[in-house]
């Protein structure tokens, strides 16, 4: 969504044989990491929701129905201007948290001298909602960079701490290089990752049937994603570091 495309529509279809009843809730949060790289979902940072949340604005309709046996239900998303006129430029966002149940049967009359038990299962899916409003950017800055080497296993692993520049998330994709002292590349290694704030994201290479030696790791983070689409990709500069390994 963005300040001139303002409102959108989100199908979501009952693939059971059984009526689902269906609730819609938004909470802001934002992947985020520990200092090791483990990630994690941060639903705790309020001073961020304050500035960036879409929870207080974003009207969603309807948020409560039941669906039947492959049956569809169309949500209408809408942010109205009139809440975000006064916002700076940017993207902001939200999770919009989906939960479905089979429909609460009604107790059976009649029915004497029998005990039983029923387990119904509670699903829920998570997917963001963003928003951009006016000219919008991003970037990266190094932080810091750990690297670690099991001895066992062979097992390098790089440690990048990322700050995210711009007035948006960096959404993208790492790409590693392990080079030997001759400049032959040596190992490979690439993932997606996303950078809201302050995080770090590991990335490693095995280098287990490697001799010892000096070798160079090139880093390139660059603001491109293969699952988002070209036009929904936030503009920024692209982040290469090196970094000398030795083992």
């Amino acid at each position: 969504m963005k300040d001139d495309e303002p409102a959108k529509r989100i199908t979501i279809t009952n693939s059971s044989d059984v009526v689902q009843e269906v609730n819609i809730s938004l909470s802001f949060g934002y992947p985020d990491s520990d200092s090791d790289g483990n990630l994690l979902m941060n639903y705790e940072d309020e001073e961020a929701a304050e500035s960036f949340g879409l929870d207080e604005i974003l009207r969603v309709f309807p948020r409560q129905f039941e669906l039947a046996p492959d049956e569809r239900q169309i949500l209408r998303l809408q942010v109205p201007q009139s809440e975000t006129r006064s916002r700076d430029d940017g993207l902001y966002w939200t999770r919009m948290n989906i939960t479905s149940n089979e429909r609460t049967r009604a107790v059976e009359e009649g029915v004497e001298d029998r005990i039983g038990a029923r387990i119904s299962y509670r699903i829920q899916q998570n997917i963001g909602i963003f928003f951009k409003k006016g000219d919008v950017r991003t970037g990266l800055e190094l932080l810091e960079i750990n690297q670690s080497r099991d001895p066992d296993t062979g097992y390098l692993r790089l440690l990048p701490q990322l700050q995210r520049t711009g007035n948006s998330p960096f959404m993208g994709t790492m790409f590693a290089t392990l080079r030997d002292a001759s400049g032959a590349v040596v190992a490979e290694s690439e993932r997606t990752f996303s950078v809201y704030f302050t995080q770090t994201r590991p990335i490693g290479f095995d280098t287990s049937e490697l001799p010892s030696g000096n070798y160079t790791a090139t880093i390139r983070f660059e603001p491109v994603r293969a699952d988002v689409s070209a036009r929904d990709q936030i503009p920024g500069e692209a982040l290469e570091i090196d970094v000398g390994v030795e083992w």
